[in-house]
């Protein structure tokens, strides 16, 4: 029943793992351990670090004694299966049968019978419940027929003893079992594949004196040695020494990345030919790789909105397929009478065991484990699986263009002076070029900034000691007024030096000429009148061009997103083969700009860095955040891009159709499976055709069904996108 307390649970077959989340003050951790418990299950409390989607120690020895109890059911079994379909005839012989079939039944699928009880005790019956009723009513079925055959033969009915059916349904479903285990583990094997580029081992100076730790011992302001060769244990900065990193797992880049004094290293890539010591920053589960570990398990514990159907069917299913094998058992005996009450008993079993919901359960959670775990090895990290279902919905997809189509490192190009030499003093005295004045006077104001642009002019403007301004007013996504010396200066875009009180008139000419170029003009204006435009160019992304080509080529309607005047904003969008742009747009804006488009009825992405478009991404129906760096953080977006690169978004949604294709044609086996073999195992062709399905069949199907779920989930890990 319900927990008061306890908001949601996910539960995830692929991983066997259930994620509860809940309100601490309305219900105790202790008290929701101890209803875990109740309900037969172990509590296992989450890592710090991130840990591995593999087989736990106490897993493998599970397995291993699986794997004995199956080895032991089949030599147990093949006996019975010979002198069944042999039909040998011998003193004791049916006793023999109940003494090799009891260990098979009774112990080693003892799980069933422990699983089916511990399933109708929460009142949630599940696969378990079918295979200990099927197995148990044959098992029991033959056991009475051994031991009262005069009461059989009373009411009219021949015993019969079906013990080799009831021993090769457990072999069959256990073997199932292990086969599905072991395929199971492969669909993590993409963490597995993260986690091995974290050394166990660090190399830190304690007391002026190398030392080798663990791992898990380091500390934030350590001094890490890594020497050529070796896997960096953490994220850091170097303090000395030269070297080249491979960081293509994180950044996409093929190359070799050169690192010198003050360059930041990730934990996980791997050091080439030079030697460095690095002072760590990030460590534990702060690191990237663990954040990149954890996003991942995050999505694969979340479900898609296609899960629920199954989760719907799963609701009703395994009561209504009870209620179908009793209905066949009914049907064969009123019938029939006593003579078919052996059919009867087939009939049911054998939709007890056709019917089994696994390849049901593990139709769609097993498909969001190997697309995610295979989007993290090309950088692309969603954070939901809701995100890896939508991508391929989208039918319109909005470009910032910033740090997106851009390399978001904008650099001064050029300063148009204006003509008001009043404003510059005499050139006799002064020993600065005009562009040089305009130039300090923008940085002055712009001093305290972290804009992009602000950035640009501060790096290019003479580097003098100038006294502080005494009072900034900043107007984000405009530009910023700063006061002192007696003067005041506005810097920004014509409209905010409108707004500010600059009489502009003719010398608007100025900021459409740095436009016309496709440069982003920045006005600087002293005591109301233009000084002059900070022309500024940020370069396209080497693959931009490529990328929007592609994005183009698959149908998707391209915008581009900018806060540029519409001259700038067009001679980009041309350069790089976008038609449709929205210019002059606020970072307050660009969500409106979303939603506008959303109310034509189709479904929006958004790409951009997740600084100043976090609204419009949260905004989009699915937003693509492209992480800088080692910034992999970026809250806003539903998708995730390490290295920046726009064409990991086309992959992001090629990546979607191919997981969306698989959990279909999943659902699909497992609904057809089910719809076409229910009426064949209950008899329904044998009036008719004769046909009729064996219980061993049956359960061989019912487990073969589930390894072919998991074994098509597993092409996505061959997927080329």
């Amino acid at each position: 029943g319900e927990l008061e307390g306890v908001e949601s649970v996910q539960v995830n077959l692929a991983t066997r793992e259930v994620g509860i989340c809940f309100q601490p003050g309305k219900v105790a951790r202790e008290v929701l351990k101890q209803r875990i418990r109740d309900l037969g299950y172990e509590v296992v409390e989450p890592s710090t670090d991130a840990q591995p989607l593999d087989m736990s120690e106490a897993e493998r020895r599970r397995w291993r004694a699986r794997k004995y109890e199956l080895i032991a059911a089949i030599l147990l079994s093949l006996p019975i299966v010979g002198v069944e379909m042999a039909h040998l005839r011998f003193p004791y012989r049916d006793w023999l049968l109940i003494g090799l079939a009891s260990p098979v039944v009774l112990w080693a699928g003892r799980g069933f019978f422990v699983g089916a009880f511990k399933a109708l005790r929460s009142r949630s019956p599940d696969m378990n419940v079918l295979v200990a009723l099927g197995t148990g009513t044959a098992y029991l079925y033959s056991v009475a027929a051994v031991v009262m055959p005069q009461w059989w033969r009373a009411l009219g009915v021949t015993p019969h003893t079906y013990f080799e059916s009831a021993s090769l349904i457990t072999v069959f479903v256990l073997l199932g079992r292990l086969l599905e285990e072991r395929a199971r583990v492969h669909t993590g094997d993409a963490v597995r594949a993260l986690l091995s580029r974290s050394p166990k081992l660090a190399r830190v100076v304690r007391d002026g004196v190398e030392v080798e730790i663990p791992i898990a011992e380091v500390r934030v302001g350590d001094e890490v040695v890594v020497r050529a060769g070796e896997m960096i244990p953490v994220d850091g900065v170097v303090l000395s020494g030269t070297t080249t990193v491979d960081e293509s797992l994180f950044t996409g880049e093929p190359l070799p990345v050169e690192k010198g004094v003050g360059s930041r290293v990730i934990g996980g890539t791997l050091n080439g030919a030079g030697g460095i010591r690095m002072r760590a920053e990030r460590v534990g589960s702060d690191t990237m790789l663990a954040q990149m570990v954890r996003l991942v398990r995050e999505a694969q514990m979340s479900k898609p909105p296609i899960a629920r159907l199954a989760d719907q069917v799963s609701a009703y299913f395994v009561p209504t397929v009870l209620a179908i094998a009793l209905l066949a058992l009914t049907i064969w005996w009123v019938a029939g009478g006593p003579a078919m009450i052996g059919h009867g008993v087939l009939a049911f079993v054998s939709v007890l065991l056709i019917a089994c919901p696994c390849a049901l359960g593990l139709a769609t959670p097993t498909a969001v484990m190997v697309a995610t775990g295979r989007a993290a090895q090309m950088g692309i990290l969603f954070r939901k699986a809701e995100a890896l279902e939508k991508a391929h919905t989208l039918n319109v997809l909005v470009l910032d263009k910033t740090g997106t189509l851009t390399e978001g490192r904008p650099k001064v190009v050029n300063v148009i002076v204006a003509d008001h030499p009043e404003l510059f003093g005499s050139p006799a005295r002064e020993k600065r070029t005009p562009e040089e004045i305009v130039l300090e006077l923008a940085a002055w104001a712009e001093k305290y900034s972290d804009h992009p642009l602000a950035q640009a002019i501060l790096k290019a403007a003479p580097k003098r000691n100038l006294p502080e301004p005494e009072e900034v007013q900043a107007t984000p996504g405009l530009g910023v007024l700063a006061r002192g010396r007696g003067i005041e200066v506005a810097v920004g875009s014509a409209a905010f030096l409108r707004q500010s009180g600059v009489v502009l008139d003719s010398d608007e000419k100025l900021f459409d000429k740095a436009a016309a170029e496709g440069w982003s003009p920045v006005g600087v204006a002293v005591n109301g009148r233009l000084a002059g435009v900070v022309a500024l160019a940020d370069r396209l992304k080497p693959d931009s061009r490529d990328a929007v080509a592609e994005l183009a080529a698959m149908g998707l309607e391209l915008w581009m997103i900018t806060g540029d005047r519409v001259a700038s904003a067009r001679a980009i969008a041309e350069e790089v083969g976008i038609k449709n742009f929205y210019a002059e747009v606020l970072p307050t804006e660009k969500a409106d700009r979303i939603a506008v488009l959303q109310e034509n009825g189709v479904r929006v992405g958004m790409v951009g860095d997740g600084i100043n478009d976090a609204p419009a991404l949260v905004r989009a129906d699915v937003g693509f955040a492209l992480a800088a760096g080692a910034d992999i953080a970026v809250e806003a977006g539903d998708v995730t891009l390490m290295g920046g690169s726009l064409r990991s978004v086309a992959r992001a949604i090629r990546l979607s159709q191919a997981t969306v294709r698989i959990i279909w044609q999943n659902l699909f086996f497992a609904f057809f499976y089910n719809v076409l073999c229910i009426p064949l195992a209950a008899g329904l062709f044998y009036p008719l055709l004769g046909w009729t399905l064996n219980p061993m069949v049956a359960s061989a199907a019912m487990a073969l069904s589930s390894v072919s779920v998991v074994t098509n989930s597993l092409r996505l890990k061959r997927l080329s996108v």
